[in-house]
């Protein structure tokens, strides 16, 4: 029986994580610490727009809770 050779590349690491491709099943590795996710492409890319979004939202949080900050400390200074 033959067995095909899995090719595989890493596209990002550190020293916590890394992401991991194989481009023989069109999948990814997620390892984080010693977790480890398979996942397809579509659920990896589904993955990756949620994570983003809740870093956009995270911002806008951040950003408008300063411009309250800033508003207010104008305010008692009036």
């Amino acid at each position: 029986m033959h067995h095909q050779q899995c090719r595989h590349v890493t596209l990002a690491g550190n020293y916590i994580s890394r992401v991991i491709y194989f481009e023989t099943h069109n999948a990814y590795e997620l390892v984080i610490s010693s977790l480890s996710l398979l996942l397809e492409e579509v659920s990896f890319t589904g993955m990756f727009n949620f994570l983003n979004d809740a870093q956009n939202a995270k911002f806008a949080m951040s950003n408008s809770k300063q411009s309250f900050d800033r508003l207010m400390r104008q305010i008692k200074r009036v």
